[in-house]
């Protein structure tokens, strides 16, 4: 481990969850270091670092500067599905759009996502009903429940984050939320 990596680390674990301009401090002093994003992913999966390693690592890649490879996208969602905080749960739903899935992790991210839906906090379902759209587009057969399962969400929240990202989803499935394709 580099003396970067472990000062990287040990900022991860100071920082308190909360305050974004520490966060974003911790970011613009690393993010320009080799492997910068192989040591956020070793992070999350750290409970210590998780949530840290998570909102930096959705940060980067909103960001639209860095593509991740396969390698380090496998890594990632291999990291993700054991996340044990709800935050760095939401920030791994969260960067969905932006780290491809492997027909590898599939099966594992699905109950990743699934797990997010039955959540009692909002903005994981909310999300979790997103990325569900997300591993059926790259498993044809999670499609026929993933739309089941979207449209019942559709019919039950009309209002809020949840619609939301449930119309979001159904978008991505190319499907209308008044669609009669939704109503079989």
């Amino acid at each position: 481990m580099t003396t970067s990596n472990e000062d990287l680390i040990a900022r991860l674990r100071q920082w308190d969850c909360k305050t974004v301009r520490d966060i974003v401090a911790i970011y613009q002093e690393f993010r320009l270091q080799a492997g910068f994003l192989d040591s956020l992913i070793g992070a999350c999966a750290r409970p210590e670092t998780e949530t840290a390693a998570t909102w930096l690592v959705k940060h980067h890649v909103e960001d639209g500067q860095v593509q991740v490879s396969h390698a380090q996208a496998g890594l990632y969602y291999q990291n993700a599905v054991s996340l044990t905080q709800w935050q760095a749960q939401l920030h791994a739903l969260q960067t969905m759009d932006h780290v491809a899935l492997s027909e590898q992790m599939s099966t594992e991210v699905y109950d990743f996502v699934s797990a997010a839906i039955s959540s009692d906090k909002t903005l994981l379902r909310a999300w979790g009903y997103y990325g569900l759209a997300l591993v059926a587009l790259q498993e044809p057969t999670k499609k026929v429940h993933a739309m089941k399962t979207l449209r019942r969400a559709a019919q039950t929240h009309s209002k809020g984050a949840i619609a939301v990202r449930v119309r979001k989803a159904l978008e991505r499935l190319a499907i209308s939320p008044d669609s009669n394709e939704l109503r079989k």
